[in-house]
């Protein structure tokens, strides 16, 4: 029997009672507010919770690959009021148009993981300019930069196609298969744990949001 889930993240209590099947209410940050049933990122042994500060709804992706079955055919995450969509021409409602579990698993037959569409970076935002020194650029972009090259140099041209790009993926959001979500995992939280850690190592306070905003 195919497992299949996609994480509906929340801070604050909202209307869930339209949720298409399959999607589960993931409760984030320091108010565990009172909504029924549901998850919670602070579940389970193995949980970053306390770093929802910073981390945001990244708190839950780590609940998830940590706490949920390895074999799981899709797995997703999303927030309370953003959604992937399916746009139908018979949809009543915004409700209709939410992508369905059995729609995400037709669409990764083709693909490895759906994403957000790509938008333009707003200027000096989430980049970095060749013809400029690094000292002159945002510290916490050139921080990561340096990471990748130090510690995922097979990842860097990669990196580099991006962050000197003038596209983004925002809202950490994605679905994918249980395996992918996990290599996935894996390596964000690999990357911003030495981001933490050269924070920390230069004597800066950590900015709120910023490892949600990094990733």
């Amino acid at each position: 029997m195919s497992v299949e889930k996609i994480l509906v993240v929340a801070h604050k209590i909202f209307d869930d009672s339209n949720l298409p099947n399959g999607y589960n209410v993931t409760k984030v940050g320091n108010n565990r507010f009172a909504l029924p049933g549901g998850w919670s990122d602070c579940d389970g042994d193995d949980n970053i919770s306390h770093e929802n500060p910073w981390y945001c709804e990244l708190t839950a992706q780590y609940w998830a690959w940590k706490n949920l079955p390895e074999d799981m055919d899709v797995i997703g995450l999303v927030h309370y009021r953003r959604y992937f969509m399916s746009y139908k021409v018979d949809s009543r409602c915004f409700w209709d148009d939410v992508l369905s579990i059995e729609e995400a698993r037709n669409i990764l037959h083709n693909y490895k993981m759906i994403i957000p569409f790509k938008t333009a970076k707003r200027s000096g935002g989430s980049i970095l300019y060749r013809n400029r020194i690094m000292n002159e650029h945002d510290k916490h972009w050139v921080i990561i930069y340096q990471i990748m090259r130090e510690k995922y140099p097979d990842y860097l041209k990669s990196f580099e196609k991006v962050i000197f790009g003038k596209k983004q993926v925002w809202f950490n959001m994605f679905i994918a298969s249980k395996k992918i979500f996990d290599l996935y995992s894996q390596w964000i939280f690999g990357v911003l744990k030495e981001y933490d850690t050269a924070i920390k190592s230069i004597g800066e306070n950590r900015v709120p949001r910023v490892d949600g905003f990094l990733s």
